[in-house]
């Protein structure tokens, strides 16, 4: 499977049909320890979930 392009979204630009574009702005994780790092994982976790569980049904792939 190739990954998927990730790109940050341009202030002004609108995404071309088909196409989007989500804003994700995960708290930066450098310098902390695990435990405080774990709820940044979880916080991008669930829209990455989210997203390829979107792909899929677009898709029609598991």
């Amino acid at each position: 499977m190739r990954p998927l392009p990730v790109h940050p979204a341009p202030a002004t630009a609108s995404p071309g049909p088909g196409k989007g574009y989500l804003d994700w702005k995960p708290e930066d994780p450098v310098g902390r320890g695990v435990e405080a790092v774990r709820p940044i994982r979880n916080q991008i976790r669930a829209p990455v979930e989210a997203l390829l569980v979107e792909s899929s049904r677009r898709t029609g792939l598991p």
